[in-house]
């Protein structure tokens, strides 16, 4: 053999070890190394003496398990909205301890839940979490509501997941003998919502440039037993009315602050119409091919969704009654895959808890996709990469 020859079999062979080498590594990687931060899904165990989340990864619009992981609290949350909320920017999962007066931050950026911290809720009985962050902010806002308390506490919040409580961001609810559910920001991250139930008001409040909250006004409310809320992309608030199984909108006007009615009680026919999520994204709407927001509410009492178009100026219209039937009584939801997938969370009987996965398609009709049963019976929030 001449020496060219040589040296042409010398590189074959550095070049295929280079090649086993790279899909060695590659075979090495950890299958769910850096992708659960943006097509994770996350349900809360709610257990009273043991709270945890649920981790899964959505591929391919399915669900596959990650694994469950201690919040380092206790659980206990119920008739609530946002036990759990996924800052995305910061790559940190918050959950709320209800039975321990104390918010958990999970890191997700590697791939899996790491434990960040554990803070107190500065009140008694957190039940809802929400985050915001304003364009070009690094650090997140968050703000819990708590129930035994009744009342709010704010924090910022970093990428390494720790929770910075801001002082003087303690505010009281409203003086009425209500329920609270859930807490949200507006898309400015400049005021934060308090949804209560019965009777139906909503408590706003307005942030400083520090993300602190000046003390709330109460705002009445024509629905019937309140409970599930969505901020739309247009900056309206999409509410789900219990009583009276319907769906309302109110603009929200940070500056104010106020919310003033748009839509009231558009009827579903259905029964416990009692969570709501609201997309970002537009869908064909018409056979013009004019674009809209979808409202999905989910139907407890008749185990369904219903969903509605949510016009630029917040109007809603009805668009399917029943969208997609869910595996027993439907709860909580999470919008993921940039609204191309929705997940909700059902109780087929009092002893367990199931996930319904569905394929969001072009006009905002769903597809069944999968079920996952034999979920806790606390199971209580759900929340997503989206």
């Amino acid at each position: 053999m001449n020496s060219k020859a040589i040296i042409v079999g010398l590189l074959g062979v550095a070049l295929f070890a280079a090649q086993s080498a790279s899909a060695d590594s590659r075979q090495a990687a950890p299958s769910k190394q850096g992708r659960l931060a943006q097509n994770g899904v996350f349900v809360m165990g709610n257990d009273p003496d043991v709270n945890t989340v649920l981790a899964y990864e959505l591929v391919r619009g399915e669900l596959e398990e990650v694994g469950t992981f201690a919040t380092g609290g206790k659980g206990g949350a119920g008739g609530n909205q946002g036990g759990l909320a996924y800052a995305q920017k910061q790559g940190v999962l918050l959950a709320v301890n209800t039975g321990s007066d104390s918010i958990t931050a999970f890191d997700v950026e590697r791939g899996f839940l790491d434990l960040a911290g554990v803070v107190s809720s500065a009140g008694s009985e957190p039940i809802s979490v929400a985050s915001c962050t304003a364009p070009r902010a690094e650090r997140a806002l968050v703000y819990v509501l708590n129930r035994g308390s009744r009342s709010i506490a704010g924090y910022s919040l970093d990428s390494d997941g720790e929770l910075t409580f801001l002082p003087g961001s303690v505010q009281s609810l409203s003086s009425n003998p209500s329920g609270p559910a859930q807490i949200l920001f507006d898309n400015t991250c400049r005021s934060v919502v308090v949804v209560e139930r019965n009777p139906a008001s909503f408590m706003v409040y307005q942030l400083d440039g520090d993300g602190v909250a000046a003390p709330g006004v109460n705002v009445a409310s024509l629905s019937a037993g309140q409970l599930g809320s969505a901020v739309t992309r247009g900056n309206q608030l999409l509410v789900s009315e219990t009583g009276t199984s319907a769906a309302s909108s109110f603009q929200l006007d940070p500056l104010t602050p106020t919310l003033s009615p748009i839509s009231q009680t558009v009827a579903n026919g259905q029964a416990g119409s009692c969570w709501a999520v609201a997309t970002q994204r537009s869908f064909r709407c018409d056979s013009y091919g004019r674009g809209c927001t979808i409202g999905y509410i989910m139907n407890a009492g008749t185990s369904n969704i219903t969903s509605y178009t949510i016009g630029g100026d917040g109007a809603l219209g009805l668009r399917e009654v029943i969208a997609q039937d869910t595996f027993g009584g439907a709860f909580d939801g999470a919008l993921a895959n940039q609204d191309r997938t929705l997940i909700v969370q059902s109780r087929p009987s009092n002893q367990e808890r199931a996930l319904n996965v569905y394929r969001i398609r072009s006009d905002g009709s769903l597809e069944f996709a999968q079920l996952i049963e034999g979920l806790p019976a606390t199971t209580n929030s759900v929340a997503a990469a989206n």
